[in-house]
């Protein structure tokens, strides 16, 4: 073994041991004297766990420049650039700079957690700003056979898995864009992944209803609302109301649309039910009630 790769080993030693100072010092120096794609991808490791980003940033381009083609080169690159650019960019609420740097991002040859990583960070941008053109077209950025379906969280704490949280935006972004065959599509396929979802229900009844299938929308709801604990779900209750009183049964939609508004939720939140029940009330003659 040489000198120098005796010290590649030292320096890769330090780094994994979580001594990133006194390895910046060896990997800048091994660079210095042989350029290699290990090296400066150990150096900006570095360079990024002490949050030196925008030195970590230049020596990436450098090396990128040298190793285009090194799936840690650039995934040490783009992982400095989300935290120093596409972060900050998102949390300011800056869209320009923040599509900019996805872009820049997902254009590297980094790894797949990474690319993941950004891709799902825009889909959760959009969805806070109502941009669902935005937020399917993110979503077409990743493959759901890729993605894992197993749920994380700390305690008796679960979040959604990753396919879990794909289906989510993707479906939600085609019911509210009214893309009822696609939204459809996507329905039968969340549900049957994961059958415990209650919004995936939920939508594929509305996604029934879009198409044109009521009387299926109906029985999807009341489906769902007889497990789970569903029947407590307001807003499950509304839709159904809303149904029934679309085929014209006003005494089930009052006495469902009336059990969503003593259920549990925020009054706040349940504005358009209210008005929805007066206009059932006023229609019936039933001043009092409404």
């Amino acid at each position: 073994m040489d000198d120098y790769t005796s010290r590649v080993q030292e320096a890769e030693t330090l780094r994994k041991s979580g001594k990133v100072e006194q390895a910046t010092q060896y990997f800048q120096a091994l660079w210095e004297q042989r350029p290699n794609a290990r090296v400066g991808a150990g150096w900006i490791y570095c360079l990024r766990k002490q949050e030196i980003l925008a030195e970590a940033i230049a020596v990436a381009q450098t090396v990128a420049a040298r190793f285009p083609e090194d799936e840690w080169v650039n995934s040490e690159f783009a992982w400095c650039l989300y935290y120093h650019e596409l972060k900050p960019a998102i949390d300011h609420n800056d869209l320009g700079k923040a599509v900019h740097f996805a872009k820049k991002i997902r254009s590297l040859r980094a790894s797949e957690l990474i690319i993941k990583r950004v891709t799902f960070e825009m889909i959760k941008f959009f969805k806070g700003k109502g941009d669902w053109e935005l937020v399917l077209q993110w979503c077409s950025f990743i493959e759901p056979d890729a993605l894992s379906s197993d749920r994380g969280g700390i305690g008796s704490h679960e979040i959604m898995s990753a396919l879990e949280q794909w289906y989510y935006a993707k479906l939600k972004a085609q019911v509210n864009l009214q893309q009822w065959e696609q939204a459809l599509s996507t329905a039968f396929a969340a549900v049957s992944a994961f059958p415990k979802n209650d919004d995936f229900q939920r939508w594929k009844a509305q996604a029934r209803d879009g198409t044109g299938d009521r009387a299926g929308a109906i029985e999807d709801l009341e489906a769902l609302l007889k497990h789970r604990g569903s029947s407590t779900k307001w807003y499950i209750l509304q839709d159904l109301a809303t149904l029934k009183h679309q085929t014209g049964n006003l005494e089930a939609a009052i006495r469902i649309g009336s059990k969503a508004a003593l259920a549990p939720g925020e009054d706040k939140a349940k504005v358009n039910l209210f008005l929805f029940l007066a206009k059932l009330g006023l229609g019936m003659k039933n001043v009092e009630f409404a």
